[in-house]
């Protein structure tokens, strides 16, 4: 209580000082069923999804607005905050706050527990001007402010969060998710009551002027070469100082045809159609050996302002990788594990995820965050919270072969429901259980492979946990 208290003291004290967040809008109410029928593992909860509007800082500091979907578990329980930051889109209107792709998945974090924040990043949604791709600084400080502008909503619609805050995003949002946890571990806030439990970033460039330059310019086709001018661009917006006109970089007809694809109306495919099937031919020859020779050359200078290698998390990190990824080099997570641990990072790992493409990659990437995540997060009981203050309990190994291990620790005997339903919710395994027993073993060699919730239940009290059967 007296934490609770506290809490609500401090965020109070921010909001009255420093208002962030504009405008909120319903944008509808989604049940369990829509995550569970998309196979998203542990979806349990119904969830509100808004569309909110806030303050941050443009690229030069001056003030101006962005957006983000901002999703609301319909469940009365303190909640963690979970942050995830997509991936590249050249669309203005292709964000999480439009409920693109990303936006579902956002809510669908949501429905596993948590108050979910999903930004659009400056430049998309309603942000005006040209995104700022892959620019750290600016990523860490917009998806900061909206963790501000969420704090301030839940404050004033009375929804109470745990003070855990988890930090997620896959390709251009892994990037982003570090930069974001960088920025709040560079530039603390007094009044920022929120401690980042855990970050995962999925199949980031990290080393964007290394590991990342040597895959993009080699001389040898990329299929997402589109990248390449959004990031000269996009520099060029933040810095200045990369051309005084674009045909000083790229050759004809590039200098003219590809500026305004960048409008945000123009996709992908549309923009990748018009570029060369070897992309560094868009630039001059000159230019090449420049970027290769000169270090101090203004492009060099901004792709190693933009690095996310070289520093020391001082919070549990991984970087999920796969071997086979054609658009991120894999390299930039090995990289960024070995600088950061020999700087002294406490915990800090790359794990790979198979030898599949990008694409390939982002399933094992979503389902092992999910699972690290909620282990790190408390049980959400509904019904009478001292049940939580009874029982404790855990399930083991997880990932889990075929045994499953169940303890039970209860200051008062309790006779509970056990049960296991899949993810659309069918229960698969049930049985009749007592903490007196302290210890008991599941023997699940029935079940397929996949993800599962196990469940206590006792009158209307329900705990679960989520485990993986291999």
């Amino acid at each position: 209580m007296k934490y609770i208290l506290l809490f609500t003291f401090l965020l109070a004290f921010h909001f009255y000082s420093a208002q962030t967040l504009l405008s909120d809008s319903l944008l509808g109410t989604y049940g369990s069923n829509v995550f569970t029928s998309q196979g998203i593992p542990g979806a349990q909860y119904d969830v509100e999804v808004y569309k909110i509007i806030y303050t941050t800082l443009d690229v030069n500091d001056e003030p101006t607005i962005a957006s983000g979907l901002l999703s609301i578990p319909q469940i009365s329980c303190d909640l963690p905050a979970f942050v995830y930051c997509h991936g590249t889109v050249f669309e203005k209107e292709d964000v999480p706050s439009r409920f693109n792709s990303e936006g579902f998945l956002g809510a669908a974090a949501a429905s596993n527990g948590y108050l979910s924040i999903a930004p659009d990043y400056l430049g998309m949604g309603d942000s005006p001007g040209l995104h700022p791709y892959m620019h750290a600084e600016t990523h860490g400080e917009a998806s900061f402010h909206m963790i501000r502008a969420a704090e301030q909503f839940c404050y004033e619609n009375d929804i109470v969060l745990n003070g855990q805050l988890f930090l997620t995003g896959y390709s251009q949002g892994g990037h982003a998710a570090l930069a974001l946890l960088k920025y709040i571990q560079d530039y603390p806030a007094d009044d920022f009551v929120l401690s980042v439990e855990a970050t995962v970033g999925g199949s980031g460039a990290y080393d964007i002027s290394g590991e990342q330059y040597e895959m993009v310019m080699a001389e040898s086709p990329y299929e997402t070469g589109a990248y390449i001018p959004y990031v000269v661009f996009s520099y060029q917006s933040a810095y200045g100082d990369l051309y005084n006109s674009l045909d000083e970089l790229f050759v004809a007809p590039y200098d003219e045809t590809l500026p305004p694809l960048f409008d945000g109306t123009h996709s992908f495919n549309q923009i990748q159609s018009a570029m060369p099937i070897i992309p560094n031919d868009i630039f001059h020859e000159s230019v090449l050996q420049d970027l290769e020779t000169d270090s101090l050359h203004p492009m060099n200078v901004a792709l190693r302002d933009n690095d996310l290698y070289d520093w020391t998390p001082q919070t549990p990190l991984r970087m999920i990788y796969c071997t086979g990824d054609e658009q991120v080099a894999y390299q930039n997570s090995l990289k960024a594990e070995q600088f950061m641990n020999d700087n002294g990072a406490p915990d800090v790992t790359s794990l790979m995820a198979g030898t599949g493409g990008h694409g390939d990659c982002f399933e094992p990437y979503l389902l092992s965050t999910l699972v690290w995540f909620d282990q790190l997060t408390p049980d959400c009981i509904t019904g009478v919270e001292e049940l939580e203050e009874t029982l404790d309990w855990a399930v083991y190994p997880n990932p889990v072969d075929n045994v499953l291990y169940l303890s039970t620790e209860s200051s008062i005997p309790l006779n509970l429901d056990m049960f296991i339903s899949d993810l659309t919710g069918k229960t698969v395994f049930e049985r009749s259980i007592s903490t007196s027993d302290k210890l008991m073993e599941l023997d699940l060699r029935g079940l397929h492979q996949g993800i599962y919730m196990v469940h206590l239940e006792t009158n209307d009290q329900l705990m679960s946990k989520k485990i993986i059967l291999k």
